[in-house]
């Protein structure tokens, strides 16, 4: 997550870290690791992915599903990606690469 707030730091995105989705962590809320916004003015949700912890698909549809759509801040979730640790750990012409088209609302398959 940290090599993620770095890149968009640096990259001048406006962004929410944990950002608290409909109640964030009490039952039924969510929390994406990222709400970016976008010059739309909607969200992209990005989910930061360990490869071990989240290795079971299974594991990531309801997250992706149950945000998209939903509402942050008065602007809508128009897109969830999820950006894999592998991807990051890369180097940083990968990690650029991952970045540049994770907020395009653009997953790499893991």
């Amino acid at each position: 997550e940290m090599l993620v707030m770095d890149w968009l730091d640096k990259n001048k995105y406006v962004y929410i870290y944990q950002a608290q989705v409909n109640g964030g962590y009490r039952l039924g809320g969510h929390v994406p690791d990222f709400a970016i916004n976008k010059l739309d003015g909607t969200i992209e949700a990005v989910l930061v992915n360990g490869d071990y912890w989240h290795r079971f698909p299974q594991k990531n549809l309801p997250d992706k599903l149950a945000l998209a759509g939903t509402y942050f801040q008065g602007k809508r979730i128009t897109g969830v990606v999820i950006v894999w640790e592998s991807h990051l750990m890369q180097g940083k012409a990968q990690r650029d690469a991952v970045m540049q088209d994770a907020v395009q609302g653009i997953e790499r398959q893991h």
